[in-house]
Parts: C-alpha cells; sequence; structure tokens
C-alpha cells in the first residue's frame, strides 16, 4: 500500500516497520479512547464498503457483459473439496 500511495517511500530501509508501528499506534489510539471510536470508525466504514460492494459489482458485470454470464457460467471447480482447497492452500 505503502508504494501506491507514496512510490518513493517503498526504498527506504525498514519502510515496512514504519507501516506496521503506525497501523499499530493508529490501533492503539482507537483502544484508548474506547467504544465510541469504533462506534465512529463503523458510521463511517460502513457506507464506504457498501459503496465499494456496488462498485466492484458493476465493474464485474461490464468486464463480463452483464449479469447473464456473471451468473451462467459454469463453475472451474469440479467439487466443493476442489474449491475448499483452492481459497485455504493457494499461495
Amino acid at each position: 500500500m505503502l508504494r501506491i500511495l507514496w512510490p518513493g517511500a517503498a526504498s527506504f530501509p525498514g519502510s515496512g516497520w514504519i507501516c506496521f508501528f503506525l497501523f499499530w499506534a493508529i490501533n492503539m489510539v482507537v483502544v484508548w479512547r474506547g467504544i465510541e471510536t469504533i462506534k465512529f470508525l463503523e458510521g463511517i466504514g460502513a457506507p464506504f464498503m457498501l459503496v465499494v460492494g456496488l462498485l466492484l459489482l458493476f465493474w464485474i458485470t461490464r468486464k463480463a457483459g452483464g449479469f447473464g454470464p456473471v451468473l451462467h457460467t459454469q463453475s472451474k471447480f469440479h467439487s466443493t473439496s476442489e474449491f475448499v482447497r483452492f481459497f485455504l492452500f493457494q499461495r
């Protein structure tokens, strides 16, 4: 994510650790400020996730050529165990 937001910063030594500790510090602020901060973040996050989900739905239906191909295309998996193995053990 750092490479996307600020490409030059990703080349600094230890930039991964800096990002980790920055993320950790933000989490600690939320914990110290209490449950009201979490409620505030939920108020921001819920509409954001709804909008992102709708954008992804719009994007995939345009890319596939409509809802028909999205809903009627046969699965590449022949069994449930094949599907589960792919998502649990794929690297």
